[in-house]
């Protein structure tokens, strides 16, 4: 597990539960899908499991493929702290996320996925989970970010479409550059004396803010999906977190030393944080 500067205090506590049953705290995946490579790892945050009583990993991901292997899709939804339930309005959100992604897919193609359409129906399910616990539904909001990644064209060059709303993030990193470089997403205001972690856009109650658009990988370049638990510490440009992880993730590792690098130790860094990353092209 990388660490930088004197690490977060919280970090080297013990691990406890929460008082009900949640998911796992660590989940961990590795796959090939053509040309395409992933890994996708989602840690509990320091500050989320070492409280009496803990708190659950809010965040969750997602990944699939179409039933021709032409796509990977991805999905990472970021629960938010003040909602009670939002660990299950997160793993809902990511889940029927990919499924209606690969229906899109299949009924409209590539070039016309609709964010507008997919986030509504997110929207549905996460609200009918709502009701079926007897709660509101600002109880289970949550942040989602997603994409799907053609395979590479004749010139090897791969194009993803990113729809997203809320605080987590697409970066995109050239294997020539050693920088993960901002794609989409909701940027924070780092030049303000305050950093805010207010969320405008959340699911299930607006999606109707969600947004989309394309990217562009060249051979060998990665897309990564990050919840802001890695997204703020990428954005930082006082450390060096960036800059370890653009040469550590320059191409795939084994998914155990993906999920270490994922559980890193900073300085003020106490929120969960998942990453997936794809990479257009093996690395080897």
């Amino acid at each position: 597990m990388p660490r930088f500067g004197e690490g977060a205090r919280a970090q080297g506590y013990p691990w406890l539960l929460p008082g009900r049953t949640v998911q796992n705290g660590i989940a961990a995946d590795e796959a090939r899908v053509g040309a395409l490579t992933i890994r996708a790892a989602s840690v509990v945050g320091p500050g989320h499991r070492c409280g009496q009583p803990a708190e659950p990993r809010q965040d969750s991901y997602r990944i699939g493929r179409s039933p021709d292997s032409r796509y990977a899709i991805v999905a990472v939804a970021d629960g938010l702290s003040s909602a009670a339930w939002s660990d299950i309005g997160a793993t809902a959100a990511s889940s029927q996320a990919v499924t209606l992604l690969r229906e899109q897919i299949e009924a409209v193609g590539f070039d016309r996925l609709d964010v507008k359409a997919l986030y509504g129906r997110v929207a549905e399910s996460i609200a009918a989970h709502a009701a079926g616990r007897g709660v509101g539904t600002s109880h289970l909001a949550t942040v989602l970010i997603t994409a799907v990644i053609a395979e590479p064209d004749a010139n090897g060059v791969a194009r993803a479409w990113v729809g997203w709303l809320g605080d987590s993030s697409a970066w995109t990193l050239d294997p020539r550059v050693p920088l993960w470089q901002f794609s989409a997403g909701e940027a924070k205001d780092r030049a303000a004396v305050v950093v805010s972690n207010e969320v405008a856009g959340r699911l299930p109650d607006t999606p109707h803010l969600a947004v989309d658009g394309y990217v562009t990988l060249a051979a060998g370049a990665a897309l990564a999906l990050v919840t802001d638990g890695i997204g703020d510490a990428w954005a930082d440009r006082a450390g060096n977190v960036n800059e370890y992880f653009a040469n550590a993730w320059r191409s795939p590792v084994p998914a155990t030393r993906f999920t270490a690098d994922v559980g890193f130790d900073a300085p003020q860094c106490l929120d969960d944080r998942t990453a997936v990353v794809v990479w257009n092209g093996s690395g080897t």
